[in-house]
């Protein structure tokens, strides 16, 4: 999977699955919710709305291209 895509990639794959693995473990085995662990999912969901949009968003180099 590296070689098809960038390191920043996998981790932020890697790091939505942890926070499906934790999601789950609330919902399934009732573990209790604390404020660090919503506060880390915030964080998760923050980063990965972030990098989604910056991914797709053109670069200033790129425009610079065709003209």
């Amino acid at each position: 999977m590296t070689s098809m895509s960038t390191s920043l990639t996998l981790n932020v794959v890697l790091n939505v699955r942890k926070l499906v693995s934790l999601v789950l473990s609330v919902v399934l085995f009732r573990n209790p919710v604390t404020p660090g662990m919503v506060g880390g999912c915030l964080l998760v969901f923050a980063g990965t709305f972030a990098y989604s949009r910056l991914s797709r968003a053109p670069t200033a180099t790129a425009s610079k291209k065709r003209d």
